[in-house]
């Protein structure tokens, strides 16, 4: 039988009769209940996450505040606002050892404690000079007591380290200009090692 060229399909398909039908596939328990499974966490962590975002809002907001409120104290020229922060921790540390019912030790403590942190973030200069002035205070006593119950001396004289004269640690050999320290000299050459040799 013969066919014109018209008849000839462009693209020839030899299945062009066949029909399909979709068979779902059977799933297991198992596969089942790791579905369910996988479907509750992903739940659970759209719900974390949006929690997460909201927190995280939040607490970068109150950090913005705090922030800018804490250089307000620190850079404000005028007394006011720090008395009024260090008088405002001293009434909160009295609050909390009231509702704590403490003896007289917590209401002078905690108030005391409340005073002496704002006073160091009010005043963050001064609260390090005072601390390592206390420091080096307590450090002296100690050493003191310490000395005069062992009966040894435990500290290095000042005198040794006052008679190290002056300019004694300088190197004559440093060329404070080219900062050559006494490598340069072709006599030497054989005194220090090189990679290359």
């Amino acid at each position: 039988m013969a066919k014109s060229i018209s008849d000839l399909p462009i693209y020839g398909n030899p299945h062009d009769n066949c029909e399909y039908q979709y068979v779902e596939e059977e799933t297991g328990a198992l596969r089942a209940n790791v579905s369910a499974v996988r479907k509750r966490v992903w739940t659970f962590w759209d719900t974390c996450e949006d929690q997460i975002s909201y927190v995280k809002g939040k607490y970068d907001i109150g950090k913005s505040h705090t922030q800018s409120t804490l250089d307000y104290i620190q850079n404000d020229p005028s007394i006011v606002p720090r008395a009024a922060a260090i008088s405002l921790a001293g009434l909160g540390g009295f609050l909390i050892a009231t509702l704590r019912r403490g003896g007289v030790v917590k209401k002078v403590f905690y108030p005391s404690v409340g005073m002496g942190a704002m006073a160091a973030l009010c005043y963050p200069r001064e609260a390090v000079k005072l601390t390592k002035g206390g420091y080096q205070s307590a450090k002296d006593l100690a050493l003191d007591g310490a000395e005069e119950f062992l009966g040894i001396k435990m500290r290095k004289p000042e005198a040794i380290m006052s008679s190290i004269p002056e300019g004694f640690y300088d190197n004559p050999l440093i060329d404070k200009e080219k900062m050559d320290i006494g490598q340069s000299n072709p006599a030497d050459k054989d005194l220090y090692a090189n990679r290359s040799t």
